[in-house]
């Protein structure tokens, strides 16, 4: 395994705007009045079901409710990618709020991705499961992954380290 890849089993629910990426601004294919910005995201790699998360949670977002616009996604085998909010006005004082909103979208998608991957436990009444919801103040992806880790710990046996009884310099 590599360092800083994934290991079986974990979903990238960590993946964060980088920020707007203002040369790659261009003149929207549809309206030449109105532009294309990019976004750069950084993760740890690229993940399909964070890529399909995205589709899901972006159908119908508008970044700029004042057009017709919409996000996409152009996803690279590498760590980084790029948000492409279409359609957008070219007055630079709203790529902030577009900004923002891509920031929020991003969010968005890692709670989708953590909770498709949130464990069921159970719950005191036998035959009922219940999910922890991502959406209270004191559960995050970050926190239910934490819990996950720690029930993973008590359930695997502790490994046992001989030790000798006698010291390095060979006396009993």
């Amino acid at each position: 395994m590599t360092t800083g890849a994934p290991r079986d089993g974990e979903v990238e629910t960590d993946v964060r705007l980088a920020g707007l990426i203002a040369r790659l601004t261009s003149p929207s294919r549809n309206n030449g009045e109105l532009v294309d910005i990019w976004f750069e995201i950084v993760r740890r790699q690229r993940s399909a079901e964070w890529d399909e998360a995205f589709a899901r949670v972006a159908e119908g977002w508008r970044p700029d409710p004042r057009h017709h616009s919409h996000f996409s996604l152009f996803s690279h085998p590498s760590s980084c990618a790029l948000i492409v909010a279409r359609q957008v006005s070219p007055d630079r004082a709203v790529w902030r709020e577009i900004e923002v909103e891509a920031s929020a979208l991003v969010s968005r998608v890692n709670r989708a991705v953590a909770d498709q991957f949130t464990p069921r436990q159970q719950s005191r009444q036998p035959g009922r499961l219940w999910r922890v919801r991502s959406d209270t103040p004191s559960t995050s992806p970050r926190h239910w992954l934490s819990e996950v880790a720690q029930a993973f710990r008590a359930l695997a046996p502790k490994p046992t380290i001989p030790v000798s009884h006698s010291s390095s310099t060979g006396v009993p």
